[in-house]
């Protein structure tokens, strides 16, 4: 009876229907627009949060910072015309940018960056390696290899040296950064340090690399975004500035960046499009099927508004709500859609039967 009423008012009163209807649709896209939805990319917030060994991971990630970097590494398009090194000047701008920008903790890039950690560490240094490693170390104490490393430290510092190479031989006397260096970055390792100035360069020498620690991390997406235009920005003015005073060309250097911070944003940009791809096709593809079926415009309308409407409901609700869009919800506007349309396909049926019955429209 409730709803045979309703039914009647609302027939009645369309009018009133349609244009309360109209008010609500506004007002769910202006929430949108003021407060877009938030994207969850982190793949950890797929994961039972109760769990105790996800839980352990969680605070490990955290802990560690595994995923919180932006590598930024600075190539050179010609190592023998354009050498690395001549860049350098734009790797210090560049940091220098990121420090005032207030959006970063530090900037590694040199070796005299991690002075405080070396400087923590160094009296912990022989309780991490293996008995060989250990042997070599002793054999560098011996009387004889004391004196050769003497007169080496003497020529190194009576020389033309670099400052950093005179506070190399200040923290090691004994010459052990090779032994250590070997140690904890592997065969493998391909990375140089430059004992000139301290820059960290790949081996080959055609590339600079840079490790920058934001204060927020990467599954923040709003700053995720602020950070990458900012780096981009700064990219941008280093290179016009460098082309202005001349020197090295600045269109020999090809700047990239990666770690958690683009690969978040291209997630983020990835669970996007996919939410409104399959939203937009299922729509499309289920109304037109909806309109080959029953053959008539009015359908169309019967069908198509109220789903449309249906959607944007539920997604304002859900964005009300605090639900967020991630990966595994970013089809939920297709599920909805093959959902909502039975209903429509059975209450459109039933009035054509009913209208082929003889019974007018506002019976």
């Amino acid at each position: 009876e409730l709803l045979r009423r309703l039914g009647q008012w609302s027939a009645r009163h369309y009018r009133w229907v349609f244009s309360g209807v109209a008010v609500l649709m506004a007002g769910v896209v202006l929430l949108f627009i003021l407060k877009p939805p938030h994207i969850e990319s982190d793949i950890l917030d797929l994961l039972p949060r109760n769990n105790k060994v996800v839980q352990d991971f969680r605070m490990a990630m955290e802990d560690f910072k595994s995923l919180d970097y932006l590598f930024v590494v600075l190539e050179t398009k010609d190592p023998k015309a354009h050498p690395i090194d001549g860049y350098e000047e734009f790797a210090d701008a560049f940091a220098e940018g990121l420090r005032k920008s207030g959006m970063v903790d530090g900037v590694e890039y040199r070796l005299q960056d991690y002075e405080p950690i070396v400087r923590t560490m160094l009296p912990y240094t022989l309780l991490y390696l293996d008995a060989p490693v250990l042997q070599n170390v002793s054999d560098r104490f011996a009387d004889r290899q004391i004196r050769r490393q003497v007169e080496s430290n003497k020529e190194l510092l009576l020389n033309l040296a670099s400052i950093i190479t005179k506070q190399l031989v200040q923290y090691d006397p004994f010459g052990l950064f090779p032994i250590l260096k070997k140690q904890f970055l592997g065969k493998g390792q391909q990375l140089k340090v430059d004992v000139s100035d301290g820059y960290y360069l790949s081996k080959d020498g055609t590339a600079l690399i840079m490790v920058v620690r934001p204060k927020r991390p990467a599954q923040d997406i709003a700053f995720g975004k602020r950070l990458m235009a900012t780096a981009r920005t700064l990219e941008s003015e280093i290179r016009k500035r460098m082309a202005k005073e001349g020197g090295e060309d600045p269109s020999a250097i090809v700047v990239k960046y990666g770690g958690g911070y683009p690969v978040a944003q291209d997630d983020a940009n990835l669970i996007k499009r996919d939410a409104v791809v399959n939203t937009v096709t299922s729509l499309v593809l289920v109304m037109f099927v909806f309109l080959w079926a029953f053959r008539r415009k009015s359908a169309l309308v019967y069908g198509w508004l109220p789903l449309l409407v249906g959607l944007l409901l539920t997604f304002g609700t859900a964005h009300l709500l605090g639900v967020t869009l991630n990966s595994a919800t970013a089809g939920f506007g297709a599920l909805l859609i093959g959902l909502g349309i039975d209903f429509s396909t059975v209450m459109y049926g039933r009035y054509i039967e009913e209208r082929n019955r003889g019974i007018g429209v506002e019976e």
